[in-house]
């Protein structure tokens, strides 16, 4: 069975949200500079967010785009790492970031066709 359609679209969101994310990190600790000898908590969070959940978030995409299920898993593990970890550190809830990525996991584990596809790969 060929990927379906909306995992394809999905993967597609993914991968962009995970370059953005990174290149977001690059430009914050490049603009940031000044900030972060005052609040070393600052680049801990930019690290954090954007060098380790976006990597994630890329590779969930490129592994759901050639159809690995472990995708959907490593997706979920760098949402809550990253929102978790931006709480920690900033006391902040991110949560634009948790609802746009909560329908992305919704998607990925209600939408029949993905599901379907998913359980006749296992």
């Amino acid at each position: 069975m060929d990927i379906p359609k909306p995992l394809r679209v999905v993967s597609i969101v993914l991968i962009v949200l995970g370059i953005i994310r990174i290149v977001a990190g690059i430009l914050g600790l490049i603009g940031l500079q000044a900030f972060l000898t005052e609040n070393p908590n600052l680049i801990t969070q930019v690290i954090i967010e954007n060098f380790v959940a976006g990597p994630l978030i890329l590779i969930s995409g490129l592994l759901l785009l050639k159809g690995k299920a472990i995708g959907r898993i490593l997706l979920i593990v760098a949402v809550v790492a990253s929102w978790i970890a931006s709480f920690v550190i900033s006391k902040e809830y991110s949560v634009g970031t948790l609802i746009i990525f909560s329908a992305i996991i919704a998607i990925l584990f209600l939408e029949d066709k993905i599901k379907q596809y998913f359980a006749e790969k296992a």
